[in-house]
Formats: structure tokens, C-alpha cells, sequence
């Protein structure tokens, strides 16, 4: 146990902070070497372990991190002198539906320091469980690392109505078998390897099929370590009140798509949290609202590819009803296909397709899965047709994490070779990569938290040359601050991960400018092509709430002026800078709108430019603060306060519709506002209402 204690140390304090580990592997060898468990009571025990605060206080601060000992004592109540235990720490208050993961720093002799950051304010409860011991890590990895494979996979080898079904693996003695067949080469490069069947009528080029079992060869004592001693939580969860000047953190003024995507891999956790059960990202601010005609705008002429498992093909799910996509007419017969088949949807009057397939074995269908079901990711990429607006988002968690880390580490760099190819092909391609999420039901015995950092590590390590081209996706503060518990997260869990398409969306609904006026307050005018759909209306100085009448219109605003004071004049974000209407003046009202509005410089290269002096026109709209006859609060160009400016496109006016039936929908219904619009209008989930939305 010496060697384990101090390969724990190896891991750097910042790694444990990281949201994609970068130094996990160094501790894996050492999990290998942990003997045999005799007595399961010698295990971290959740009942006895301790939590305290480390500093007890009546109120924190908002933004403050609290810190959280953590103890560690085994069934006999003796606290245990090694590290090893993962654990996993996540704050939450029920009234704010607020939730956001924290990170754990293992000390290496059985106590550990918890940390969450004060994101909102009121009471709050943090919840600390024991996510993986040591010995349950121990058990399964040691059982991989033999056999190559958690569960059981099988070939089926069929000639002339004889069929035989032989064990396989990524190891060549797959359960003691010395008789192979090396289907490497029909696996893509990848080691696949299965007994040669033993009827002397079939041979290795009878192979058909194959086939993922959920069975194994652990011991009884080892699956009951590896089915329960993980996410126990800990016992008397402390209590917390945070106050502050805002209700919340906001995220920063940076948008999501203007984010460099090496930046993504290096961000500590939690990247995001939920608030009023709205995901807040940290690094970033996300321009994407999950409405119809915001996919529509986001993904208009793209070539969307989603490659990986079950859990990527809940997102071609989501897109293709969110979109209301069809199945392709020389395509429909995939519908009635198995599950794993290569989907395929599309909408013409968008350019839009959508495609999803499954990655390279072992890959584990629950069925006879004919060998032509299953490519690699590399060879779905390298037939990635040349064309511009291509988007590849790869997800390999689950099956992978059956298997060993050299192994994946293989399977990930194979992806990045075909990824350079693809570059080379398609300059401008978007690749994404969909982090592991959590899941915690008791037969689920792989121990993810663990594993999740190690292949985390991986790809950090084997993508580096393309960290700048490639956008990471942490889905873990997601599932892991929500505590899910399926491999397959709710319908609202993946709505809030697909929303990370705000990384790729470069025009947004709510294109918006700012400017300085001489009020101390905030006013929003929303625009719709040539007419005014609502009246500059004045915002709470100091929040960011309005009236009941205009709730709708806050929600695609800018944050209330208070945040915004005295900052230098930002760019319409949905226009390119060398667009003449972008070239906004401290010292003038937003031409475009009044002019568009007024039905004058129709055309952009009409557009005189910065600094012309304002005509008596400009001048009476300005001084008089009538807009086509609505009265609004006079304004002057000043270096004072600011004022948002939302200018909503001329298609708005259907999308803001849809959105107040939506939220009186849901309050008749009497489901939370996080409820989706999938959820009300869907026609692929088991609850399905008789209501068809306003786009529809």
C-alpha cells in the first residue's frame, strides 16, 4: 500500500480542479496492485465517514469557495490512513432548483478537502458521496486488464445453416482460448480477436455477426464490491447561506462561439451549473436559445455528424423532432432497421443533414449485429464528403469503458489521424468532442468516475495538435450537479447538452448593441423587420427583471445595465465587423433600427458610414423618443449609462409567440419551466399530448 500512497501524490492539486484530467494515468498501475479484498468491512464507509466545513460560518459570499473536510473511516469505524477513494462533492438548493459540481483533493492518507463555489445566493445544501473506492476500482480494472473486456462479446460464424458463437476480446487469449481468429484488419487496425469456431465445416471467414452480453466471470465478492461500495453518500449533508448583490454569478460577456476552443480543455470544474433550472455556462456566454427557428438559423446548410453510442444518438433524436426532420425517401427502410444502423434525416429547404452511426467494436448491441453495422469512427470520417459547414461530434464513453486504457488510447488515436485527414480535406470543418456524463445505478459496475478522468486524459494527450480546431465538451458538471443516475439521461438533461451547439453558432437570435445614455436606466426595443412589436420599455435599474407583460422580452436581452456601466461600445454580434449597419456611435441613436424602421438605407452600401452628422430626421426621433408614433422616454448620447438594444430578426415574431404559449402551456400543466418544448409537442416520447406548437 506504500506504493499506492505515494503514487497518489503524483497527482497534482490542479488536476483535481480540471475538468479534463491531464495526470489520473500516473495512479492506474498502483489501483492494479491492490491485493484481493477478504474483509469488505475494511472499505470507506459512507455511515461513518465524516464531513465538516472547514470554515463554519453563518453566511458566505457569493463567489466564495467553501471548503469541505472529508474523513474517511472504514465498517469498523477506524479511519483509513491511504488515500485512493474517489470522491465526488456537487452543491444544490432545492428552492432555486439551483445544482453545480465541485471537485475533491485527495491528501493520500484517508482525508480529503471538498470544494464548491458560491454561485447564487439563499440556502443551499452540500452533498458529498464516496463515488468509487479504491477497492472497486481495484477489483474491475484488474478483471479488465486480464480479459480485455468487462463483458462478454461473441462471434457468430454461419455457413450453410451451421452457426457457431465463439468469445472474443481485444486480447488474444480470450478466456484461456489459444485458438484465434485475428479480425484486427476487419476491425479497422483494431485489436478483435475470437476463438476459431470448432465445427470443422465453418472456418474465421464464416464470421457474421457479433453480439454483447452483459454477463462476466467476476466472483461473488467482487461484483458485490463492484456493485455497491460506489456514490455512497455521505451523512449529515451541511447547510449553507450565501447573500450577495446578485441573485447569481452570470457568465461572462465573452460569447460561446468567439471562444477559442483550446480554451475548453482547460478550464476548471464547474464549467457550468444550473440556476432556476437554466444551465449557466462559467467560461462563456451562451447566444443560443434552444427555440425551432434558432436551429433552423444554427444549423442551415450544415453537414451534421454524430459518431459514437446510444447516448450521441439521444441528440439525433432530440435534432431531428426539434427540427422537424424527415427520413430521406431512399433512406426510409433505416427506420425499420436495428438500432444501431446508420441514421440518416434531412430538411432541403435548410441544406440541412443529419447523420448518426455507432463507433468501431467492442461495441455491445444486446443482439445479433451483422458485421456491416459497425465501422470505425475513422472510416465514417474519411467519407465525410468535401463540402463546406461540416460539423463531426464524436461521443466513445460507455462500451469503451468495458475495456483497457491502452486500448482506447489506440481507438483515440486512430480518430485523430482521420481527424488530420478531415482538416486537410475540409479546412473548416467543426470537430467536437462529447465528454463522459455520469450514471449511478447500482448494476452499472464500471467505476466512471475514475475511468472518466482516465479517458479524459487520453483524449487531452492524443488530441493536443488539434486543441485549437477541436472543441471539448464537458458533460459531466452537467450529470454529475443534477446527481443523474441512468446511462441514458433524461429528454431536459440532453436538451441542456445539445444546447452546447452555441459553440458553433455564429448568428443568434438576439443580436444585440449597446449604448451610453444620460438615464439611469436600461430600455429594450425590439424590432421585427420594418415594424416595432414593442415599446422601449425601462428595466429595473439594479436587476435584471420586468414586468409581467415583458418577461419574454428580458429573457433575450442583455444583462441589466447595472453590469454593463460605463463599458466601451460592443459590436452587433450577429453581424460581421465590415458590415456597414455594425458600426454603432457613442454618440448616435442606433441608425440601423430607426433607419430600417423608417423604410430609408434599405441596402447596406447606402450606408454612409461612421461619423456622419445626423440629419434633422435622426434628430427628431431622437430628441422626441417617438418610434413610429409609440411614445418612449427621450435619450441623449452620453458617457453615462448604458442602454441595451435588442434587434430581433424579421422571423421573431412566430418564435416569440410560440414562446408565451409555451410558458402559459406549462404553467396549466403544471410542470417547471425547464419542462421542453419536447416534452409538450413531441411525437416520439411514451407521454405524448394532443397539442401541436405555433411553428408546427
Amino acid at each position: 500500500m506504500e506504493i499506492f500512497k505515494n503514487a497518489i501524490k503524483t497527482i497534482p492539486v490542479s488536476d483535481y480542479s480540471a475538468s479534463v484530467s491531464k495526470a489520473v494515468l500516473s495512479s492506474y498501475k498502483a489501483y492494479l496492485s491492490i491485493e484481493d479484498i477478504i474483509d469488505i468491512r475494511s472499505l470507506a464507509n459512507n455511515t461513518s465517514s465524516t464531513q465538516t466545513l472547514a470554515v463554519n460560518k453563518a453566511v458566505y459570499s457569493l463567489g466564495e469557495i467553501i471548503k469541505v473536510n472529508i474523513r474517511l473511516y472504514d465498517g469498523y469505524g477506524k479511519p483509513l490512513t491511504y488515500g485512493g477513494d474517489v470522491l465526488r462533492i456537487w452543491l444544490t438548493s432545492t428552492a432555486n432548483n439551483a445544482n453545480a459540481n465541485g471537485y475533491v483533493i485527495d491528501h493520500g492518507n484517508g482525508s480529503y478537502t471538498g470544494h464548491v463555489i458560491a454561485l447564487w445566493t439563499g440556502k443551499s445544501v452540500i452533498k458529498t458521496s464516496i463515488a468509487a473506492t479504491k477497492e472497486q476500482i481495484a477489483v474491475v480494472q484488474k478483471y479488465i486488464e486480464k480479459h480485455g473486456l468487462l463483458h462478454d462479446m461473441v462471434a457468430g460464424f454461419t455457413k450453410d445453416n451451421v452457426v457457431e458463437r465463439t468469445p472474443c476480446s481485444v486480447k488474444p487469449d480470450v478466456l484461456g482460448l489459444t485458438d484465434m481468429c485475428n479480425f484486427t484488419n476487419d476491425n479497422y487496425g483494431l485489436h478483435w480477436f475470437c476463438g476459431k469456431p470448432s465445427n470443422p465445416s465453418l472456418n474465421c471467414k464464416d464470421w457474421k455477426f457479433t453480439k454483447g452480453h452483459r454477463t462476466d466471470h467476476l466472483t461473488k465478492p467482487e461484483r458485490k464490491i463492484a456493485r455497491i461500495h460506489k456514490h455512497m453518500h455521505l451523512q449529515k449533508s451541511p447547510e449553507i447561506t450565501i447573500s450577495g448583490s446578485a441573485d447569481f454569478i452570470r457568465s461572462p460577456d465573452l460569447p460561446c462561439y468567439k471562444r477559442p476552443s483550446n480554451e475548453t480543455w482547460l478550464e476548471e470544474s464547474p464549467v457550468g451549473f444550473y440556476y432556476h433550472g437554466k444551465r449557466h455556462q462559467r467560461g462563456c456566454r451562451n447566444t443560443f436559445i434552444p427555440t425551432k427557428i434558432s436551429y433552423e438559423k444554427c444549423l442551415r446548410n450544415q453537414y451534421l455528424f454524430l459518431i459514437g453510442d446510444s447516448n450521441i444518438r439521444s441528440w439525433f433524436d432530440h435534432i431531428k423532432v426539434r427540427v422537424n426532420m424527415k427520413i430521406p425517401k431512399n433512406k426510409q427502410g433505416l427506420t425499420g432497421q436495428r438500432w444501431f444502423s446508420l441514421r440518416e434525416a434531412e430538411r432541403q429547404d435548410l441544406n440541412l443533414t443529419l447523420l448518426w452511426a455507432v463507433h468501431e467494436l467492442p461495441f455491445y448491441t444486446g443482439e445479433d449485429s451483422p458485421r456491416e453495422h459497425i465501422k470505425s469512427v475513422a472510416w465514417y470520417i474519411d467519407h465525410v464528403p468535401t463540402r463546406e459547414n461540416v460539423t463531426i461530434v464524436i461521443h466513445n464513453m460507455m462500451h469503451f469503458a468495458r475495456t483497457t486504457p491502452s486500448e482506447f488510447r489506440a481507438h483515440i488515436r486512430n480518430v485523430k489521424f482521420a481527424i488530420g485527414r478531415l482538416f486537410k480535406r475540409v479546412p473548416g470543418a467543426r470537430v467536437f468532442v462529447k465528454g463522459p456524463h455520469s450514471a449511478t445505478f447500482i448494476d452499472l459496475l464500471k467505476p466512471l468516475d475514475y475511468i472518466r478522468k482516465i479517458h479524459e486524459q487520453l483524449f487531452y494527450e492524443e488530441f493536443k495538435e488539434f486543441h485549437d480546431k477541436v472543441t471539448y465538451l464537458n458533460e459531466w458538471d452537467i450529470t454529475t450537479s443534477i446527481d443523474n443516475t441512468n446511462v441514458h439521461p433524461s429528454q431536459f438533461t440532453v436538451s441542456d447538452m445539445v444546447n452546447n451547439l452555441c459553440y458553433t453558432c455564429v448568428k443568434f437570435r438576439n443580436h444585440s448593441a449597446e449604448f451610453k445614455i444620460s438615464r439611469p436606466q436600461c430600455y429594450l426595443v425590439a424590432v421585427e423587420g420594418a415594424g416595432v412589436i414593442s415599446v422601449p420599455t425601462m428595466i429595473k435599474q439594479g436587476g435584471g427583471l420586468m414586468g409581467k407583460d415583458t418577461v419574454e422580452t428580458s429573457e433575450v436581452s442583455l444583462h441589466d445595465c447595472e453590469e454593463r456601466k460605463n463599458k466601451p461600445v460592443e459590436y452587433n454580434e450577429g453581424l460581421g465587423r465590415d458590415d456597414p449597419f455594425n458600426h454603432w456611435q457613442y454618440n448616435q441613436m442606433p441608425r440601423k433600427m430607426v433607419r430600417r424602421h423608417r423604410g430609408r438605407w434599405s441596402q447596406p452600401e447606402e450606408y454612409p458610414g461612421p461619423g456622419t452628422p445626423m440629419d434633422e430626421e435622426d434628430k427628431q426621433v431622437r430628441t422626441s423618443g417617438k418610434v413610429s408614433g409609440l411614445e418612449a422616454p427621450a435619450w441623449h448620447a452620453t458617457e453615462t449609462d448604458m442602454v441595451a438594444v435588442a434587434v430581433w430578426d424579421p422571423n421573431d415574431a412566430e418564435e416569440t409567440l410560440e414562446r408565451v404559449v409555451n410558458r402559459y402551456l406549462r404553467k396549466w400543466l403544471g410542470v417547471p419551466p425547464s419542462f421542453t418544448d419536447i416534452g409538450l409537442y413531441g411525437r416520439s416520447t411514451e407521454l405524448q399530448l394532443l397539442l401541436v406548437s405555433v411553428s408546427q
